[in-house]
């Protein structure tokens, strides 16, 4: 009942600035991938799949002809550099692709190793779904033109996402690729994909994603534990309790249906990650919910850092592995 009553008050402070239009830009972040294995479908007999215990060698010979089919799965190990948890799955047609006519080959003005449909289910490191990306590629040769620094090779294209990359679009490519354990392997599709982790081989690869024109997460206003403004003429104090409104912060549990808002009737929890940082400093963050009477506004209750100089602080929010704008929060010793 008391958290309803704070909720209440609190969104009728809002009122102004949940009117704030949401900024939108791109964002760059790093998907980390471990325990990465090409199952190739090298057998003819769909009962001896997925059977085999050990760990096994796709026949390279075989591997070197065009329109063979294959399974790649990996484990999302970290995104944005911070522990994450989560599945990378494609499905690839290989073509070898060669500028000159060779035996077996794709001949093709690009050299490219494959086409592939691919999904990468991303998740908190506590297990905690955050979103999918989806989309095709083209594995090997140059990344696309006017690529980011930390694209390397391959030509990924985002299509579009669910949970808190809803709509996504974008492009990506692999930023590094090295085998786990020497050699690495590609194995047969008889190989038991329970034990990818066990059998080893695998590799580790980095795949640089870019998403294009991203809502971001974005302070709309800041409150004292009063609910009064944190203004120039109140300003915030070093170790004060506050409470930001915040847009752009995704998905909830429970969440919100369309057309609904959010309401007092349930708790609304923000299920992406969220880091506030303060400065330099990343500051506690408590509640993370969604603000009644909204769809699209939430409240985070922090702590700011004991030690903050005084002055106009930038306040970064990110969520879901992407950053926000800086909001100038007054502050005063």
């Amino acid at each position: 009942m008391q958290f309803r009553v704070i909720v209440a008050r609190l969104f009728l402070t809002l009122l102004p600035a949940a009117g704030l239009a949401q900024a939108v830009s791109d964002a760059v972040f790093n998907v980390d991938l471990e325990n990465f294995l090409i199952y190739i479908n090298d057998v003819g007999d769909p009962r001896r799949l997925a059977t085999s215990p050990k760990a096994t060698f796709s026949a390279p010979q075989g591997w070197a002809w065009a329109f063979q089919q294959s399974i790649v799965l990996a484990d999302v190990v970290a995104v944005a550099s911070q522990p994450a948890k989560g599945l990378f799955v494609a499905r690839e047609t290989r073509l070898n692709a060669s500028l000159a006519p060779l035996p077996g080959r794709v001949l093709a003005d690009t050299p490219r190793v494959g086409i592939y449909d691919f999904a990468i289910e991303l998740l908190q490191a506590n297990g905690e779904p955050v979103g999918t990306l989806v989309g095709v590629f083209l594995g090997g040769g140059s990344p696309p033109p006017g690529a980011p620094a930390a694209f390397r090779a391959g030509n990924y294209v985002i299509t579009g996402g669910s949970g808190a990359f809803l709509g996504a679009r974008g492009q990506a490519a692999i930023n590094a690729y090295s085998a786990m354990s020497a050699p690495g392997r590609d194995a047969s599709m008889t190989e038991d994909p329970a034990l990818r982790r066990v059998n080893g081989g695998g590799y580790r690869a980095r795949i640089a994603v870019q998403l294009v024109s991203v809502p971001l997460p974005e302070v709309a206003a800041a409150y004292h534990a009063d609910f009064s403004s944190v203004t120039v003429s109140k300003p915030a104090r070093p170790g004060e309790s506050l409470i930001l409104a915040v847009k752009g912060l995704g998905p909830t549990r429970p969440g919100l249906e369309p057309g609904q808002v959010f309401t007092q009737n349930a708790i609304p929890e923000v299920t992406s990650p969220v880091e506030v940082v303060v400065g330099d400093t990343p500051v506690e963050v408590g509640s993370r919910v969604g603000w009644p009477g909204t769809r699209d506004t939430y409240r985070l209750d922090v702590r700011l850092p004991a030690a903050i100089p005084a002055g106009i602080a930038p306040v970064k929010v990110t969520a879901a592995w992407i950053t926000g704008s800086a909001f100038g929060m007054p502050v005063q010793q």
